[in-house]
C-alpha cells in the first residue's frame, strides 16, 4: 500500500511494475509452440506472439 502518500491516497495499493527484464526472462521460459495471454494489456504489444486481451464495458 502508498502508507507514504497523503490522506486517503495511502489506503490505495502501490501501481503494479514489471520490468522489462523480467518480461524478457518470461518470455525465454514459454517452450517452442507455447502460447502467451497478455490479460489487461491495455492496448501494449509485447511482441507480436503474445496473445493480448482486454475487456471493456460501458
Amino acid at each position: 500500500m502508498g502508507w507514504s502518500l497523503p490522506g486517503i491516497l495511502r489506503f490505495l495499493p502501490s501501481p503494479t511494475v514489471v520490468p522489462w527484464d523480467q518480461i524478457a526472462e518470461t518470455l525465454r521460459q514459454v517452450p517452442d509452440g507455447g502460447a502467451l495471454l497478455d490479460v489487461g494489456a491495455a492496448g501494449r504489444r509485447i511482441t507480436p506472439q503474445v496473445t493480448t486481451f482486454d475487456l471493456f464495458c460501458s
